[in-house]
């Protein structure tokens, strides 16, 4: 296993401390006596941080503020303003705390402190780091080392050249990353004057350094790198009697077992054991699992499960003490990761069900989710303050309940449960519920099983595949049934995938043949207890997510194929532990279009005054040079005008209220802004979808465009920021005839973004289909409209388009073949 890092108790102090402390501290240096009223309310809000009463704390920094404001003193304004973000911080007020951070910066430059808004910047990179936004981090993190003098006191271009350092790696970058661990190890080795005491270098810093540095070496796959960096850290806490030496007995145990050294990692985890434990101590879980991987390697399995398990309860209670999306809960996201696919495989060799590795499976792909929808900054934006305050609330009690499982914690924990609740639904955060509920330290592998059979209907299958380099497995589930199928390793399987998948897109003669093939290999021992259900409901890897499964041949008569969509309707899932059945109906919303827009100067309809080259025709999922000249971007593509008769005869199909139908100039991101606020049942998208050369796994919406002439384009985080709650979704792939499919990764990628809008199911294709009046879609609507309640379950939207699919099998028309039909698909989340 190569990889693992444990840096989280590094960038946790980054983190947290950086964000809090430091943005009470570090900005405004010693108490300024130069004001006695400012003065008091400075050491007050000190007293309060320093006795984790962040309240009291925003409270005194937010009067300071206002009497440095009224004092028109727009430098200590700042320092107080940053101080009160802070605060706002550690009360989990988020958004608050990113505006004021913002506002202090604004304040700071006009006053033109560059000192004070480098410090700001400081947090400002921790703020946008913990929310998984990189590429503004790293923005930050620079504009701070620039600000910063080389000789401050206090290590902070220590702290920033390690955060970079980190930044880089999760970018992607190495080399640079490499770089920056090594400049950061020699500014930690710079004497500093600290707090007045003598000259003083900060010898943990160094040490941890180094550690991370060996990290980034054995990711890189460099064992005597990683090695060397190891063994000086270990060297600088030995010869300093440096209480963080069980750090380094841990990683040389890490270090030697991927070396294949058993015996010896063995024995460093031993010495590390028998270390007392320290603030920058391994959390737990991290040293459980460590054994189990010692345990596992020494042949003893069943053992090995049984600390992995420990460890997974550990884990879980470790991430709820983690903010959604925080630092904290990413990096132990990543550890996890490990840790499941280490019980799955173990379980596979052990358990003739597998019901370990079931768990492990579905609560990685929900905690994934739950990751990807609260690191986003759409996220950020719409839970409101309260949120935060609440869901630390439930962390608490839950934290009690523990300890205490008693009738009056239940009860409060039931009505902040409810609370919480209320707050989600009004800021469109619903989804939520169905990703965290299950989220508990004791849930075990049959508890998992059973929360997830009573949500299943009597007709329907869950299939949860994984797909493994050794081992791949398919568990088979129904309301009073469990069966485990072991499939062939990810090499073979993902061959046969690919082959497939473009097979059936361009029509190839062997379709057929290698559609049936692919089906032997999944379902072929799947029992016909199995098979008889009516409803499959699907959740695996991304690289499953490939195949056109309704494309697959499960049988031949009289010479032909019988396809799978013809015994079967098909639902992909995020994860199992989401498929809840809707709990409430409101009523029928209307019809949301968007199509035929202005996609070139050339349209009759354009009434911008900039009248740019044409540079070709385009269409859906083609990766496009996009130009950007000295005077406009120049992005023109063809008209989709059949897009604009299928939004109308999709409209009339669902014959519900008023239909909004958004074409030329109205095809535009304001527009459809506003038409979201009237709660549409349906939002369909007829536009062109395309990706940019340097960015070819992320898919971009393009609406047409402006009246300037550039073009309108709605990536991932536009549309998670927008609100399409409860909705389905519908992006139904137009084309000029010569576009190119994009990756799995960019269609995915725009599917889970309408989730995180909160769409209820989004239906789409997965390669380009011809552009024509939407035949496909007048079937799936005048099913759909007649299902009447709102929001319409994702089970009834998989149902509609699993008949319109059939309409178009039996057509006898072009539509009849599956590159046309076997290009859709529905991923709902209940």
């Amino acid at each position: 296993m190569t990889g693992v890092t444990f840096e989280l108790k590094f960038v946790v102090r980054i983190a947290a401390g950086v964000l809090m402390l430091l943005s009470a501290c570090l900005l405004t240096g010693s108490v300024d006596r130069e004001d006695p009223a400012l003065a008091r309310l400075q050491i007050q809000g000190y007293r309060a941080v320093k006795t984790a009463d962040y309240r009291t704390a925003a409270s005194s920094f937010e009067r300071a503020y206002q009497l440095a404001q009224e004092k028109h003193d727009s430098r200590r304004a700042a320092k107080f303003l940053s101080n009160l973000a802070g605060a706002k911080l550690s009360l989990f007020q988020y958004q608050e705390a990113l505006d004021a951070f913002l506002a202090a910066r604004k304040l700071a430059r006009s006053s033109e402190s560059r000192d004070v808004e480098s410090g700001i910047d400081i947090n400002l990179a921790g703020l946008y780091m913990q929310f998984g936004d990189l590429e503004a981090a790293d923005r930050f993190a620079d504009q701070a080392l620039k600000g910063l003098n080389k000789n401050d006191p206090y290590h902070f271009r220590h702290h920033l050249l390690a955060t970079r350092a980190l930044i880089l790696a999760r970018q992607g970058d190495p080399n640079r990353s490499v770089s920056y661990f090594l400049e950061a190890i020699i500014d930690a080795a710079q004497e500093r004057v600290v707090n007045g005491h003598g000259r003083q270098r900060d010898i943990n810093a160094m040490a941890m350094d180094w550690d991370l540095l060996g990290d980034e070496m054995l990711l890189r796959g460099d064992k005597t790198a990683a090695s060397q960096a190891f063994l000086a850290a270990f060297h600088l806490r030995s010869m300093f009697h440096d209480r963080d030496l069980r750090l380094s007995y841990v990683r040389l145990s890490w270090l030697h077992l991927e070396q294949g050294d058993v015996k010896i990692a063995a024995s460093f985890m031993d010495k590390a054991d028998s270390m007392p434990a320290t603030n920058a101590s391994l959390d737990p879980w991290l040293t459980l699992y460590w054994r189990g991987r010692i345990l596992d390697a020494t042949g003893d399995r069943r053992a090995a499960l049984g600390l992995f398990r420990q460890a997974l309860v550990a884990a879980r209670q470790f991430q709820r003490q983690a903010a959604p999306g925080g630092i904290p809960a990413e990096y132990a996201q990543r550890r996890l990761k490990m840790l499941y696919a280490d019980i799955v495989n173990t379980s596979l060799s052990l358990d003739e069900r597998g019901l370990d590795g079931f768990e492990a499976t579905e609560e990685d792909r929900r905690l994934a989710l739950l990751q990807t929808l609260t690191s986003t900054g759409a996220f950020l934006k719409k839970a409101p303050p309260e949120y935060w305050a609440t869901l630390a609330q439930l962390r608490d009690i839950q934290g009690q309940a523990l300890v205490r499982d008693d009738s009056r914690t239940s009860v409060r924990i039931s009505k902040i449960k409810d609370n919480l609740a209320q707050i989600e639904t009004k800021a469109g955060l619903s989804y939520l519920r169905n990703i965290t509920d299950n989220n508990s330290e004791r849930n075990t592998a049959s508890i998992t099983l059973s929360h997830i059979q009573r949500d299943l209907e009597s007709d329907e299958a869950l299939l949860s595949f994984h797909v493994g380099r050794e081992c791949s497995a398919l568990w088979a589930v129904t309301v009073d049934r469990i069966a485990l199928y072991r499939l062939p390793a990810e090499p073979v399987l993902s061959k046969l995938i690919a082959k497939f998948r473009q097979a059936v897109e361009r029509r190839s003669p062997d379709r057929d043949k290698l559609g049936s093939l692919l089906y032997e290999q999944l379902f072929k021992d799947l029992s016909p207890e199995f098979r008889a259900k009516r409803v499959w409901v699907i959740t695996a890897e991304d690289s499953f997510f490939e195949i056109p499964l309704t494309a697959l041949v499960v049988d031949w008569k009289e010479g032909k194929p019988v396809y799978l969509i013809e015994q079967h309707t098909i639902m992909h899932s995020p994860s199992a532990g989401m498929l809840k059945r809707a709990s409430r109906t409101v009523p029928t919303g209307p019809f949301l279009g968007v199509g035929d827009g202005i996609y070139n100067t050339a349209d009759p309809r354009w009434k911008g005054g900039w009248k740019g080259g044409w540079n070709g025709s385009a269409g859906f999922m083609r990766v496009l040079p996009v130009s950007f000249g000295s005077t406009r971007p120049k992005l023109e593509l063809a008209r989709l005008a059949g897009s604009g008769k299928e939004i109308a005869a999709c409209a009339r199909a669902w014959g519900h209220g008023t239909p909004m139908l958004l074409n030329g100039a109205t095809a535009s991101r304001k527009y459809l802004q506003a038409a979201l606020r009237a709660r549409p049942s349906v939002v369909h998208i007829a536009s062109h979808f395309v990706t940019l050369p340097r960015q070819p796994d992320e898919a971009l919406i393009d609406l047409g465009l402006t009246a300037d002439g550039s073009p309108e384009l709605l990536n991932e985080k536009d549309v998670a920021s927008l609100q399409a709650t409860d909705a389905t979704v519908v992006m139904s792939g137009c084309s000029s005839g010569n576009g190119g499919a994009i990756p799995t990764a960019g269609v995915l990628g725009l599917t889970r973004a309408w989730l995180i809008a909160g769409a209820r199911a989004v239906v789409g294709s997965r390669w380009p289909t011809p552009d024509d009046t939407g035949e496909l879609f007048r079937a799936f609507y005048l099913e759909l409209g007649g299902h009447g309640a709102n929001p319409v379950p994702a089970r009834a939207v998989a149902e509609a388009l699993h008949d319109a699919q059939i309409e178009m099998l039996r057509s006898k028309t072009w539509r009849s073949d599956p590159s046309y039909w076997g290009a859709f698909y529905v991923v709902g989340k209940e």
